[in-house]
C-alpha cells in the first residue's frame, strides 16, 4: 500500500504495527457484526442482537495462534504463541481452509514470516495438523515522503521542486519503475507528462543529499490553498493563484504550550521551529470537523503555513495528521467458564485458564449489536466467548474492557461462516481490528 504522507496522517504513514497490530484480538472478532446467522432456540438473559445464543456445542480453541516464524514449502511453517513463548510447527498434511481479509483464493503460498495466524486443527505434541489457517498480515509501517513542494523546472526523466522552507530537490524518474497519481485523474492515467510547473508534489523514493530516486509521485492542485492538502486537481476549477508559498514549518508536535505555542521538528533538517498563533488561523484534520489549536497534541505531524521570522513562525493556517496509536493485543481470549462476583474465569486458548477481574467504574463492555441497555458485568453468560483488554499478571487480567461474542457462530466465519466441527471463536480481520 503506497502511504500518503498527508491526510491526517492518520498517520498512515507513521502509524506503526507493534504487538499483534491488533493482530490476535483483530482475528477475534468483528466479522459477528457481519454475519447474518440466527440461531433459534435459547432466550438471553439481556436484550442480545438476533445472532447471540447460548446453546452451543463443545467450543474447541485453536491449535496454535501467533507470529509466523519460518515458512518452508510445500506446507511447514512454525508459530511463535506471544502468551507462552512456546513454538508450534504446522504441517499441513491435507485439505486445509485458507482465510485472509481481502484476498479471494488465499492458500499456503499466502503464509509469510511476519504474518499473524490462528491455526485449528489437530494438536500431536508440539506439531499441529491444521484443518482451517486464518492469516493475518500486518501493515508495514509506510514511510514519509522523501520530498514535497512544487514543481519549478521539468528536464528529460528529471524535474526540481522547492521543498520546505526553500529548499530545491532534484527528482529522478524511471520509466516503468516511478507510479504516478493525482487527485481526480483516472484517464489518461497519470505520468510524468502530467507534471507541470507549479504543480505541488509529494514524492516517495530514495534520498540522496537533495536528489530523489523517485518511487512513486503524488500530484496536488496549486489553485488551491497549500493547507487544502490533496483537495482538487490542476484542471479542476479553482480560484486563480498568486503564486505558491512553501509551508513555513513542517514536521513532527514538540512541545505545546496553551493557548497558542508548540514546537515543530523538521524531520529533513532536525532544525526545531516554534509556532505562535497570534492571529485568525485555519485547522484542517482529517475526520474532525471543527479542528482548533486544542487539536495540536504532541506527537502529531502538522503542516504549517505562515510568516517566518528567525525560528518562529506566526502561522494563518495549520495541517494537522495524528499518528494512529499502536494498537495493544488483547490481554487474554477464551470461553467463559465461571462467573463470581466481579470476577470470572475463561478458558483460553490451548486450554489456559484465565481469572478475569473487573472494576466498576473502570470497566467497559461490548457486544455485537447490543447497545440497550448497555451491555455490563451482568451481560456475561457461561459459554460467551470474550476478547479481553487489561493488565495481566501471571493468569490473571484486570480488566479495562470486555467486548463478549456470539459463541454460536464458528470459528473461520471470514465474511460469513463456515460450519468446524465444535465451536471456535469467530474471528474477522481487517488490519486487525475487533
Amino acid at each position: 500500500m503506497t502511504s500518503q504522507y498527508p491526510t491526517r496522517l492518520k498517520m498512515e504513514p507513521l502509524m506503526k504495527l507493534r504487538g499483534f497490530s491488533t493482530g490476535l484480538a483483530a482475528c477475534v472478532l468483528a466479522v459477528a457484526v457481519a454475519l447474518p446467522a440466527t440461531v433459534a432456540g435459547a432466550a438471553p438473559q439481556h436484550q442480545r442482537s438476533q445472532f447471540h445464543s447460548h446453546t452451543t456445542g463443545s467450543w474447541t480453541p485453536p491449535a496454535a495462534a501467533g507470529k509466523v516464524g519460518t515458512v518452508t514449502p510445500p506446507g511447514t511453517f512454525t508459530v511463535l504463541d506471544a502468551h507462552s513463548s512456546t513454538t508450534t510447527t504446522v504441517v499441513v498434511s491435507g485439505p486445509v481452509t485458507y482465510k485472509e481479509w481481502g484476498v479471494t483464493m488465499p492458500s499456503f503460498s499466502s503464509v509469510q514470516s511476519g504474518d499473524y495466524v490462528i491455526v485449528v486443527g489437530t494438536t500431536s505434541g508440539s506439531t499441529v495438523t491444521p484443518t482451517s489457517i486464518i492469516i493475518m498480515v500486518p501493515r508495514p509501517a509506510p514511510t514519509p515522503p522523501a520530498a514535497i513542494g512544487k514543481v519549478t523546472t521539468i528536464g528529460t526523466g528529471t524535474f526540481t521542486i522547492t521543498g520546505l522552507k526553500g529548499t530545491v530537490w532534484t527528482i529522478d524518474v524511471t520509466d516503468g519503475v516511478t507510479t504516478y497519481s493525482e487527485n481526480g485523474v483516472t484517464t489518461p492515467p497519470p505520468s510524468f507528462n502530467s507534471l507541470t510547473t507549479n504543480d505541488f508534489v509529494s514524492v516517495q523514493g530514495t534520498l540522496t543529499g537533495t536528489t530523489v530516486s523517485a518511487t512513486s509521485i503524488r500530484i496536488f492542485d496549486p489553485s488551491r490553498s497549500t493547507a487544502g492538502w490533496g483537495l482538487g486537481h490542476r484542471r479542476r476549477p479553482g480560484p486563480p493563484t498568486m503564486g505558491w508559498t512553501p509551508p513555513a514549518a513542517a514536521g513532527k508536535v514538540g512541545t505545546v504550550t496553551p493557548p497558542g505555542t508548540f514546537t515543530v521538528l523538521d524531520a529533513h533538517s532536525s532544525t526545531t521551529t516554534t509556532v505562535v498563533v497570534s492571529g485568525p488561523v485555519t485547522y484542517k484534520e482529517w475526520g474532525v470537523t471543527m479542528p482548533s489549536f486544542s487539536s495540536v497534541q504532541s506527537g502529531d505531524y502538522v503542516i504549517v503555513v505562515g510568516t517566518t521570522s528567525g525560528s518562529t513562525v506566526t502561522p494563518t493556517s495549520i495541517i494537522i495528521m495524528v499518528p494512529r496509536p499502536a494498537p495493544t493485543p488483547p490481554a487474554a481470549i477464551g470461553k467463559v467458564t465461571t462467573i463470581g462476583t466481579g470476577t470470572f474465569t475463561i478458558t483460553g486458548l490451548k486450554g489456559t485458564v484465565w481469572t478475569i477481574d473487573v472494576t466498576d467504574g473502570v470497566t467497559t463492555y461490548s457486544e455485537n449489536g447490543v447497545t440497550t441497555p448497555p451491555p455490563s458485568f451482568n451481560s456475561l453468560t457461561t459459554n460467551d466467548f470474550v476478547s479481553v483488554q487489561g493488565t495481566l499478571t501471571g493468569t490473571t487480567v484486570s480488566a479495562t474492557s470486555i467486548r463478549i461474542f456470539d459463541p454460536s457462530l464458528p470459528v473461520i466465519g471470514w465474511g460469513g461462516p463456515v460450519p468446524l466441527v465444535g465451536h471456535a471463536p469467530l474471528v474477522s480481520h481487517q488490519g486487525r481490528h475487533f
